[in-house]
């Protein structure tokens, strides 16, 4: 087993830093990386890459795809899903989750914010289990999603990334409407279909740390409702995150 020294004398694992450092640049690459292309990326021989990687497939980190290329796996979701601060509200959002699910009949999503990426981490369905979703259809646009969308309203530093053009009048008409309704709304397709996505903000300490969302087909008439009711869904669990939080919780 390899290890290296830090100027301070504490051991690191040397294997178990190339193993992070390569999962991290697999969940850079939205539509998979094959391993010629990975290895370049990081500079290292192609069996290294691929030992690595076939290893990180083995406990479930990673996922490789029909196009052999590789993807991150179900287990970062499930690590996302329980890191903080989503582990410690999970059961507040969830209970939340499922009793909106009932009002709207539609899907309703939980998405956080991966680097720039938004990513759906928990989806309660209706009629259906609780169930984290992991793949492509977990991942949506920053700037074209309802979920991307409540993170730029509330998220300054997005704006000013190299990604968003901060003096785009399209992007301004996006957060106004996003402060001024409490959501996001979009149209769009998911899974080949055409629907409608409403997304509205979830707060902890005065941070965006969250967007809960429903996506429903096209064709539903009642947009407006839905999205009253997503809307009031997400207040009550800022509320509920804020007595908490002044009650001295450990939230």
């Amino acid at each position: 087993m390899s290890i290296d020294k830090t100027s301070a004398g504490t051991k690191l694992l040397s294997t178990g830093l190339k193993m992070l450092q390569l999962i991290d640049a697999v969940a850079d690459y939205k539509n998979g990386v094959g391993v010629s292309e990975l290895a370049r990326h990081l500079g290292w021989s192609r069996n290294v890459t691929h030992q690595y990687l076939t290893s990180g497939v083995a406990a479930d980190w990673l996922v490789q795809g029909e196009n052999q290329k590789y993807s991150v796996g179900f287990h970062a979701a499930v690590v996302a899903r329980n890191a903080s601060p989503h582990g410690r509200i999970r059961p507040l959002l969830l209970a939340e989750m499922n009793e909106l699910v009932q009002i709207v009949n539609a899907t309703v999503s939980y998405a956080v914010l991966d680097k720039e990426t938004p990513i759906v981490i928990d989806r309660v369905e209706p009629n259906r289990a609780i169930q984290i979703r992991s793949g492509l259809e977990s991942r949506f646009s920053l700037r074209t999603s309802a979920s991307g969308q409540v993170f730029l309203a509330h998220a300054p530093g997005l704006i000013e990334s190299s990604v968003i053009d901060s003096d785009e009048e399209e992007l301004q008409e996006i957060i106004r409407r996003v402060k001024s309704h409490g959501a996001s709304r979009v149209h769009s397709r998911w899974l080949g279909d055409e629907i409608i996505a409403i997304a509205s903000p979830v707060f902890l300490r005065g941070h965006c740390v969250g967007a809960l969302s429903v996506i429903m087909p096209a064709i539903r008439s009642d947009a407006d409702a839905v999205e009253a009711a997503l809307v009031a869904c997400s207040k009550s669990i800022n509320h509920q995150l804020l007595n908490q939080q002044n009650g001295m919780s450990q939230w």
